[in-house]
Formats: C-alpha cells, structure tokens, sequence
C-alpha cells in the first residue's frame, strides 16, 4: 500500500491533473501531517479536484482521532468530487479544516456527477461556503440519471458557516446523505 507523506505526492496521486495517479480502487495511506493549501494551487481554486476516482483514502494511523489535517488554510476548498466512476470513494480518519470556498458550495467539500462516498471517522472543522446554496462543510447535488451519495460513519461537524443559505454542516440540494448511528 502507498504511503504519502506530503501535500505535492498526496496531490500527485488524486487529482485530474495528477502525475502519478493512484489505480482505480487501491489504497493510499496518507502520512500523519498537515497537508496545506499554500504548497499546490489550481485552475478549479481547490486543494483536490477529483473526477470519476475511486480509491480508499486513510490516515495511517488508526486511532478515532484524525491527525492527518487537510488545511484549506481559509482559502479553498478542499475537495471537489465529481463521479467516482459507480464505485464508492472512501475517505477515512481525515480531519479537513479551514475549507473557504466562494466559487463553488461547499466550504470543505462539493460532491456531485453521481459521486458515491464513505466518509469514516473524519472531522470537518471551521470551513465556509460563500458560493449559493450553501454546506460549509459539505454540499451535495446529484445530475439527471446519477444520484450522489454520501455515508457517514463517527464523523464530526464543528463550527462550519454557509453565510449564504441554511446548510453549516450540509447541504444536500439533491442526493443522499446517510448518517449512519456510531456502532
């Protein structure tokens, strides 16, 4: 299993523009750390874009408490999920922080084009959406004939804004979102 250990290889294996990208379906192991958004920048102003990528995501660490930090820095998103190409994308003990986003919803994270995925024992601290509808921590919108989902698993929301419309935490304008009890 891959390990990274920096915000430019973490990048290298996720993104559309990435130049060594992970194979469909494998795990990464992401090296506890801060990942911030200052050491990459893109054309979509997000820390990650990712289109039709299914893979699982995890800290290597397997404490509850999630030590691997994705740091918008009050900057940017995060995340952009688009599609994961009918398989699930599984993120698991990530803490995603700092997430700012006036282009599109979603301060931390916009999933959409029938996207499914697992978000497992991750947290979602202090990220705003300034974009339309909202979610300051996540924002979901499914596309005709592709419905997006979201499961979430022990996964926590602290102090996330949607300045704009209703949604700290989640929007969900069309989609799924499940939370499933902490078992």
């Amino acid at each position: 299993i891959p390990l990274v250990v920096d915000q430019p290889a973490l990048y290298n294996k996720i993104t559309v523009e990435g130049n060594d990208m992970l194979p469909l379906g494998d795990m990464l192991m992401i090296a506890p750390g801060s990942y911030q958004a200052g050491l990459t920048s893109t054309d979509y102003n997000v820390l990650f874009y990712i289109e039709d990528f299914h893979a699982t995501l995890a800290c290597h660490r397997p404490e509850v408490d999630p030590v691997c930090e994705l740091d918008g820095e009050e900057e940017i998103q995060i995340f952009l999920i688009n599609g994961s190409a009918g398989q699930v994308l599984k993120l698991i003990g990530l803490k995603i922080m700092n997430g700012n986003n006036a282009d599109y919803d979603g301060g931390s994270m916009r999933v959409s084009g029938g996207a499914l995925v697992e978000i497992t024992m991750c947290a979602f601290d202090n990220c705003v959406s300034r974009g339309n509808f909202g979610g300051g921590g996540i924002y979901v919108i499914s596309i005709p004939g592709l419905t997006t989902t979201i499961d979430l698993y022990a996964t926590s929301f602290n102090d996330n804004d949607s300045g704009v419309f209703s949604g700290a935490d989640i929007t969900c304008f069309s989609g799924l979102v499940t939370i499933h009890d902490d078992e």
